[in-house]
């Protein structure tokens, strides 16, 4: 079993970094031991939650983000306006 994480940090609220978040989501997944279909259904989510925030929040303001992985689960909350929680399981060993 992977040790728990969390990931903390900000990304400005512009599309174009709907993709680097995606792909540090996707790692994020992969590093927790999900399977390869949590691990896609989990990025997707998290750039569907971050491209939707989008709509939310001033341009040139910051969307903040924490990623976390705990025995069992996985989750991102991103805080567009109001907190957009998204979870997955992880397998326990």
């Amino acid at each position: 079993m992977t040790a728990p994480f969390d990931l903390q940090g900000t990304f400005p609220a512009d599309a174009r970094f709907a993709a680097p978040l995606r792909a540090l989501a996707a790692h994020a997944a992969t590093h927790a031991g999900c399977t390869a279909e949590v691990t896609a259904s989990f990025a997707d989510a998290v750039d569907a939650a971050f491209r939707a925030g989008l709509t939310s929040v001033a341009a040139g303001t910051d969307i903040p983000v924490l990623i976390q992985h705990t025995a069992g689960e996985l989750s991102a909350v991103l805080t567009c306006g109001a907190p957009v929680r998204i979870t997955r399981p992880v397998p326990v060993d």
